[in-house]
């Protein structure tokens, strides 16, 4: 079931976002169910269904947003929170993965990523800012010419 009400959006905001109706309603929603995300109203599945997006697609909205699917700083938390692995439900520890990035034309092997892997089937979860980091990582080679790239986490993040 869903509700469907009408809003009034002045004209000349329209014009000076320069962004049609549909796409500031998109904006507006998106932003909703981030701000209920963030305050814990709403799972990850749920502000995803209100942002009218995939969970995936919604998990990089938030990262493109600097936010954090975990909404916590503390690794003790963190992991208190994760708990189980989602795959296998066996225990999570922290550990060192290497993190392999397959693109177009080559691949990048990052090496000793610290992650929270799962003792009994490997899966591994990033904290926000490992993820983040992986991504600059990433961008900073993708004009290079070669097949296979190995870098090691911590020579290039300070």
């Amino acid at each position: 079931m869903s509700i469907k009400k009408e809003i009034e959006l002045p004209e000349e905001i329209l014009l000076s976002l320069h962004l049609a109706e549909d796409e500031v309603i998109k904006e507006m929603k998106r932003t909703l169910a981030v701000k209920c995300f963030k305050e814990r109203k709403l799972s990850i599945g749920q502000s995803a269904e209100f942002a009218e997006m995939t969970e995936e697609d919604f998990i990089k909205y938030l990262g493109s947003q600097n936010i954090s699917i975990f909404n916590m700083d503390d690794l003790d938390e963190l992991k208190k929170d994760l708990g189980n692995c989602s795959i296998c439900k066996g225990n999570l520890e922290i550990g060192n993965i290497n993190h392999i990035a397959d693109l177009d034309n080559f691949i990048i092997i990052i090496k000793n990523v610290p992650a929270f892997v799962c003792k009994q089937c490997g899966e591994y979860y990033l904290e926000h800012n490992v993820a983040l980091e992986i991504e600059k990582i990433i961008d900073n080679y993708r004009e290079n010419t070669a097949e296979v790239i190995i870098i090691n986490y911590f020579d290039v993040v300070v």
